[in-house]
């Protein structure tokens, strides 16, 4: 994604805030310095990878870590580990091996899920500000986002 935006032939506007779902288990510093915003909203799903963007985003009032499963219903499903924390989430081993035949499940958890429209509800964005969207759960965004539709996108210049 970096090097997507690196790419970029003309810079970036300045955003009011940057919501990244999936923020995964790695603070990616360098991305978000390339995409400059007054606020960036983290959301991670798995409760250890979000302890280490808390960890690693520092106390600075710019970040903030929402631990938040997202999922096209609400309610009770199990969150999964692989041994590529990169595929953690909601698919099960059989759609992942598809793809990375090597993977292994290491573990699953029982999470409450809320949806994608239910997350921006509690943000409160303004839509007049210049908002950005980064979806990295890999093979979700579809079946999120029809869910939420145009009054979601509604919130975002960029996708």
């Amino acid at each position: 994604m970096l090097e997507l935006i690196q790419s970029l032939k003309s810079p970036l506007p300045k955003f009011d805030t940057v919501l990244h779902l999936g923020a995964g288990p790695y603070f990616r510093g360098d991305l978000y310095e390339s995409i400059p915003a007054n606020h960036y909203v983290l959301v991670e799903a798995d409760p250890e990878h979000a302890i280490e963007l808390r960890d690693s985003a520092g106390g600075s009032g710019v970040f903030q870590i929402i631990e938040c499963l997202l999922a096209p219903q609400s309610g009770q499903h199990s969150f999964r580990r692989f041994t590529f924390p990169s595929l953690n989430g909601l698919f099960g081993l059989g759609a992942i091996q598809q793809i990375y035949p090597r993977a292994r499940e290491t573990g699953q958890i029982a999470m409450e899920a809320g949806t994608f429209a239910d997350l921006l509800a509690g943000l409160k964005l303004d839509a007049s500000a210049t908002n950005a969207l980064i979806f990295d759960i890999p093979g979700l965004e579809a079946t999120l986002l029809q869910d939420a539709a145009s009054r979601v996108l509604e919130h975002f210049d960029w996708v």
